[in-house]
Protein backbone atom coordinates (compact mmCIF):
# COMPACT_ATOMS: atom_id res chain seq x y z
CA UNK A 1 0.00 0.00 0.00
CA UNK A 2 1.02 3.88 -0.63
CA UNK A 3 0.03 6.90 0.41
CA UNK A 4 1.09 10.18 -0.31
CA UNK A 5 1.43 11.89 3.27
CA UNK A 6 2.08 10.55 7.11
CA UNK A 7 0.95 11.92 9.73
CA UNK A 8 2.84 11.49 12.78
CA UNK A 9 1.08 11.81 15.93
CA UNK A 10 -2.75 12.02 16.55
CA UNK A 11 -2.51 15.25 18.59
CA UNK A 12 -4.50 18.35 18.39
CA UNK A 13 -2.27 19.26 15.15
CA UNK A 14 -2.19 15.69 13.95
CA UNK A 15 -5.77 15.34 13.91
CA UNK A 16 -6.65 18.85 12.25
CA UNK A 17 -3.86 18.40 9.49
CA UNK A 18 -5.82 15.24 8.71
CA UNK A 19 -9.02 16.93 8.35
CA UNK A 20 -7.59 19.48 5.96
CA UNK A 21 -5.95 16.48 4.05
CA UNK A 22 -9.16 14.78 3.33
CA UNK A 23 -10.85 17.62 2.60
CA UNK A 24 -8.54 17.87 -0.46
CA UNK A 25 -9.06 14.18 -1.09
CA UNK A 26 -5.61 13.60 -0.09
CA UNK A 27 -4.21 10.21 0.44
CA UNK A 28 -2.78 9.86 4.02
CA UNK A 29 -2.50 8.22 6.98
CA UNK A 30 -2.52 8.98 10.78
CA UNK A 31 0.73 6.85 12.64
CA UNK A 32 -0.05 7.19 16.36
CA UNK A 33 1.85 5.04 19.08
CA UNK A 34 -0.71 5.21 21.44
CA UNK A 35 -4.46 5.54 21.59
CA UNK A 36 -5.47 8.23 19.13
CA UNK A 37 -5.76 11.89 21.68
CA UNK A 38 -4.01 10.03 24.11
CA UNK A 39 -2.87 12.94 25.75
CA UNK A 40 -5.87 15.39 25.73
CA UNK A 41 -8.47 12.82 27.20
Amino acid sequence: MRTSVVIIGAGHAGLAMSRCLAARSMDHVVLERGEVANSWK
